[in-house]
């Protein structure tokens, strides 16, 4: 399960940009293979960043995760292309890059997922062994 689809990319970007990131043999069409492959890297992105905090891939998948692989997603697409300076390329180079602060501040437990679990942490303590104590608290209080 990615955590965007298609849908996802659509509200976000216009069907005809997108169609131009993903339509490699020109038919005017968004090629499904590219489409796929530009969500599946958001996934891989978005888990490599939560997997120290979080069990992944996260079900279900929080509301805010999408907007992130959405934005990811589609940066992947348009850099098939290569980025133009002073056009809209540079919000999609903005996002991504917002993106990816968001991710690395979750990773970090700066920020939190709103999920109905709290955060997985590693499991971190200090273990001591000592051995039976020679003077009781009857025997001390003798003195």
């Amino acid at each position: 399960m990615s955590y965007a689809s298609y849908a996802d990319l659509v509200n976000q970007l216009p069907e005809e940009k997108l169609i131009e990131y993903a339509d490699d043999n020109g038919d005017g069409v968004a090629d499904e293979g590219r489409i796929e492959a530009a969500l599946n890297k958001a996934d891989e992105e978005i888990d490599f960043y939560l997997q120290k905090r979080y069990p992944v891939p996260l079900e279900p998948c929080p509301k805010g995760v999408r907007n992130l692989a959405v934005n990811i997603a589609i940066y992947h697409l348009a850099s098939r292309r290569g980025f133009r300076d002073n056009t809209s390329d540079a919000v999609i180079v903005r996002r991504y890059e917002g993106s990816l602060k968001v991710l690395e501040k979750i990773g970090e437990g700066k920020l939190d997922l709103p999920m109905g679990d709290e955060p997985t942490q590693p499991e971190v303590g200090v273990s001591v062994r000592t051995r039976e104590r020679t003077f009781s608290d009857e025997l001390l209080g003798k003195f």
